[in-house]
């Protein structure tokens, strides 16, 4: 992104439309400056409220993300909210599902037989990365509309 000082707040997310899927308009981004890096999107919807789900590293918080979010950087899997899927996209409170070293990564959120999960990859740390399919996780959605983490079943 031009114009952007630091380099972990230049990271973004792309917006493109087409009418024929030939000839493409680029749009404003969905979100911009809060982490030089946003990986793995999903964006999914409980009820008429639209998530969009991302890993990013503790490394790639930008200086006013990692002073306005309250928690310390961490690696792992966080999530934007908007009441429309074209935005504005808010980063939603806290951090998701993160720690250092990262526990799961690269999430997904994915529909079973028990209801809604979060699954991704083990972390493991910069020194390895384990990688192997987590257990899912059941994730529910608080009153005040943020997701949660519950235990791995």
């Amino acid at each position: 992104m031009s114009g952007i000082t630091e380099a972990n707040a230049g990271g973004a997310i792309g917006f493109a439309t087409s009418p024929d899927l030939f000839v493409w308009t680029l749009q404003p981004s969905v979100v911009a400056g809060h982490y030089g890096q946003l990986e793995v999107p999903q964006i999914f919807n409980v009820g008429f409220r639209y998530y969009y789900l991302f890993c990013t590293a503790e490394e790639h918080w930008s200086e006013a993300r990692e002073a306005k979010a309250g928690p310390p950087p961490a690696t792992g899997n966080h999530n934007l909210t908007a009441n429309n899927v074209r935005g504005p996209w808010i980063v939603a409170p806290g951090f998701l599902d993160g720690d250092l070293p990262c526990g799961r990564y690269a999430a997904q959120i994915l529909e079973s037989k028990r209801g809604w999960v979060i699954k991704g990859f083990a972390g493991g740390g910069k020194d390895r990365f384990d990688g192997y399919v987590m257990d899912p996780a059941p994730y529910e959605v608080g009153a005040e509309g943020h997701l949660h983490i519950g235990a791995a079943g």
